[in-house]
């Protein structure tokens, strides 16, 4: 398996312009990340693996990395591992029923 030793950041380490193929691991720098306000405060992952060939994004060996807002992957054959969500919004009350109410932003 090929890997990418030099800790990235997070976004470098998914976006469009990522170093990293099939059969890569992403080693994540450590530290906490927060989701852009312009993304709906999610995480967006570009990378592709392949079949048998995935690409796998996970912290530096046992370094913590914390992602402030959810994430979304666009493409097949990726593994996120040892990874730690939050979420730092406030509003949490709402009136209107059901798991998913349209008034709270959930990441």
């Amino acid at each position: 398996m090929n890997g990418i030793s030099s800790p990235l950041d997070i976004f470098t380490a998914i976006g469009r312009t990522s170093p990293a193929r099939p059969g890569d691991t992403v080693c994540l720098a450590a530290g906490k990340y927060v989701a852009p306000s312009s993304s709906s405060h999610f995480f967006r992952v570009y990378l592709t693996g392949a079949a048998n060939n995935y690409v796998t994004i996970s912290p530096c060996g046992r370094h913590r990395v914390t992602l402030d807002g959810g994430m979304e992957v666009y493409n097949q054959w990726v593994i996120v591992r040892d990874l730690e969500f939050m979420s730092s919004f406030t509003n949490r009350v709402t009136s209107v029923a059901g798991s998913n109410p349209p008034d709270i932003l959930q990441p």
